[in-house]
C-alpha cells in the first residue's frame, strides 16, 4: 500500500475556454503545471486537427495530464428525448475527440434543466441518466477514456425529498446523515 510520502499531489487548472487551449498549455508548461482540463465553454468546440495536434504535443512533452470537460449545458437526462439525445450524441463526439487530443477522462453533468417537481419524473431522470452513462462508459472503455460525472444541479433537492420520505415512513430505518 502506497504510503502518503510516496504519493505526489498534482497541481493544475481548469482553462477558461476552448479557445486559448494553447495559450493556456503552454502557460502550464512554463510554470511547471502537472495537468489542466479543457474547459466545455465558449463558442467553438470543434478544434481543428492542428490544434489538436500541438495540444497533445506540448502535454507530452511537457508531462502534463489532461481531461475534458463537456459543457454543463447540455443535459444527458433530460426529459424531452431531442435533447438527451443531442446531449449524448454530442458526449460521444467529446470521448472521441479526448481521445485525439491525449485525454485520460472526460468529465460529463447529468443536466438540471427539467427540475422537477414529481417524483416519477425524477425517477424518469435518473432512469434516461443511468441508460446513457451506460452508453458513455462503454464507448469511453473502448478508447480507454474514463467518465467523470458531476452532479446534476438539483441533485440535493431530490436527496432531500429521499430523506424526508425514509425518515417519515414508520417501516424504514433511521438513515442518518448517509444521503
Amino acid at each position: 500500500m502506497l504510503k502518503i510520502k510516496e504519493i505526489k499531489p498534482k497541481i493544475g487548472f481548469i482553462g477558461s475556454d476552448r479557445e486559448s487551449i494553447l495559450e493556456d498549455l503552454n502557460f502550464a508548461a512554463k510554470n511547471g503545471f502537472d495537468c489542466y482540463e479543457i474547459q466545455g465553454l465558449g463558442e467553438k468546440f470543434n478544434l481543428e486537427s492542428k490544434i489538436i495536434k500541438e495540444a497533445k504535443r506540448i502535454s507530452e512533452n511537457n508531462n502534463i495530464s489532461l481531461n475534458l470537460h463537456v459543457v454543463q449545458f447540455l443535459p444527458i437526462s433530460s426529459l424531452i428525448p431531442e435533447i438527451s439525445r443531442g446531449a449524448l450524441k454530442f458526449a460521444k463526439k467529446e470521448i472521441i475527440l479526448a481521445k485525439k487530443i491525449g485525454a485520460k477522462i472526460l468529465t460529463i453533468h447529468g443536466g438540471g434543466k427539467d427540475k422537477p417537481d414529481r417524483e416519477d419524473m425524477v425517477s424518469k431522470n435518473f432512469e434516461i441518466l443511468i441508460k446513457n452513462l451506460k452508453e458513455l462508459i462503454k464507448l469511453g472503455k473502448k478508447h480507454r477514456i474514463k467518465i467523470g460525472f458531476r452532479k446534476f444541479i438539483w441533485f440535493n433537492k431530490i436527496v432531500q425529498r429521499a430523506r424526508r420520505s425514509i425518515e417519515s415512513n414508520p417501516f424504514s430505518k433511521r438513515i442518518g446523515d448517509n444521503f
